[in-house]
């Protein structure tokens, strides 16, 4: 009966299933899209416990907010704050990689030695919890090391970096598979950050920023109660480089700053504190919004032309219903 009511109305049919299947087609293309915006950076394990450290410091009467840190928040954050139970340093940078006898350009990232204990990036070959414990370690992604050897099973093999006009060999320890497309964080190779002991120890790189850092809160740790232990702790520690920052530039400071966290899944939908600095993958959540709007309006349109059709088809067919009914 449905195929016969179907071959009868043609046009009907064809107007009634056509504008229904292209209303649900754009509406679940656009939830997909939604979907894995909402789903950035939410695959890592830790993801509900990892903060970017923000700073804030006023200059020149403009108050600046970036997630550019330098060597000592995370550290120093680490061992005097409660509820942080560990930290990661990030840094963008490009070197010379010379593969036979030819030079190119890579894209690496400098990173501590427990990134994949941080991050969830599972590896094809290696040790997640020894492969940047070498100072001239590296970690490729499948991508980089077919690129570099022509396969993926690439561990042991070396990979020359220029290093003051001299290239020193770095061992492959691990290749990791490529980073999702709904990931901040994509690199093609990783070394170990290699800070020294006077950059450590120097207060005065609290206000140095060229990094990201990265801190994992406790499970039962407040983000709130966090910061403020950072603040105090921070202005305490930092009080002498300050002043003496002061008593260098005037003032052209306005105050020692602030320290604050980020929600590390809020980065890629953030207006004010978007990826930066290595971080990729920004968007805008109006656009989320507009698009969701635009799906429910193409979805109610193709509804409404659903149920008119229908209704004007019952109708023709009442004569047919009285029939059925009197049959039984």
């Amino acid at each position: 009966i449905t195929f016969r009511n179907l071959s009868r109305n043609r046009i009907y049919s064809f107007i009634n299933i056509l504008g229904l299947s292209i209303g649900l087609a754009c509406s679940m293309l656009i939830i997909l899209y939604v979907k894995d915006e909402v789903s950035f950076d939410r695959f890592h394990k830790n993801s509900k416990h990892i903060y970017r450290v923000i700073s804030r410091m006023k200059i020149n009467g403009s108050e600046n907010e970036s997630g550019i840190t330098g060597w000592l928040p995370g550290p120093r954050f680490k061992q005097n704050v409660p509820g942080i139970s560990a930290f990661m340093r990030m840094q963008q940078y490009a070197q010379d990689t010379k593969i036979g006898t030819e030079v190119q350009v890579q894209h690496l990232f400098r990173v501590d030695p427990n990134f994949f204990s941080v991050f969830t990036f599972p590896l094809i070959n290696g040790n997640s919890q020894t492969c940047l414990a070498d100072p001239y370690s590296i970690v490729l992604s499948e991508d980089a090391a077919k690129k570099q050897f022509g396969t993926a099973d690439a561990v042991g093999k070396t990979v020359m970096l220029k290093e003051d006009s001299v290239f020193i060999p770095y061992k492959v320890t691990a290749v990791a598979k490529n980073c999702p497309q709904n990931s901040s964080i994509r690199f093609e190779a990783l070394t170990p950050v290699r800070p020294s002991d006077k950059d450590v120890k120097n207060n005065m790189n609290w206000f140095n920023s060229f990094l990201n850092t990265f801190v994992v809160l406790e499970d039962v740790a407040n983000a709130k109660q966090v910061e403020k232990q950072m603040q105090i702790f921070y202005e305490r520690d930092a009080k002498t480089a300050f002043d003496d920052i002061r008593q260098k530039y005037g003032d052209i400071v306005q105050g020692i700053g602030s320290y604050t966290l980020q929600p590390f899944t809020d980065i890629h939908l953030s207006t004010n504190l978007p990826p930066q600095n290595g971080l990729t993958g920004g968007s805008r959540p109006v656009y989320s919004y507009i698009l969701s709007g635009i799906a429910l309006f193409i979805l109610l349109i193709a509804c409404i032309n659903f149920v008119n059709l229908t209704v004007a088809r019952s109708v023709k067919r009442t004569r047919e219903i009285g029939i059925r009914k009197v049959m039984g």
